[in-house]
């Protein structure tokens, strides 16, 4: 099994996610993993999740709390660029990475899922 899909099976990420690189932070004691969305789900409006034509590249890369890994802290980043959406204005772009009822079941670990 590639470690692409250890990580992708203990964080619930989607397939819709491309797993980047995985890289351990010492000072914060934290993993960090570097991710993208495939080509399909790129430029989707964070709030309606319509495909919109691109505003700018933003300005960072955001960091989304993932599933602790026993008692280090685990946080998936990404570029979330902003979008033009036709219906709401320019908005931040989708940033759905993992899938629905996560990992553990909990609803409440999806990030930015409908």
């Amino acid at each position: 099994m590639l470690a692409s899909n250890v990580w992708r099976r203990t964080l619930g990420v989607d397939r819709a996610t491309v797993i980047e690189s995985v890289e351990f932070d010492e000072e914060a004691s934290s993993v960090v993993i570097h991710v993208r969305p495939r080509r399909p789900k790129k430029r989707r409006c964070g709030l309606c999740g319509r495909r919109s034509s691109g505003y700018d590249r933003g300005q960072w890369r955001h960091n989304w709390r993932a599933l602790d890994l026993g008692v280090t802290l685990c946080y998936l980043q990404a570029d979330a660029p902003r979008v033009n959406c036709p219906s709401t204005g320019w908005r931040r772009s989708h940033p759905r990475l993992r899938r629905s009822g996560g990992v553990a079941g909990d609803p409440h670990l999806q990030v930015g899922g409908r």
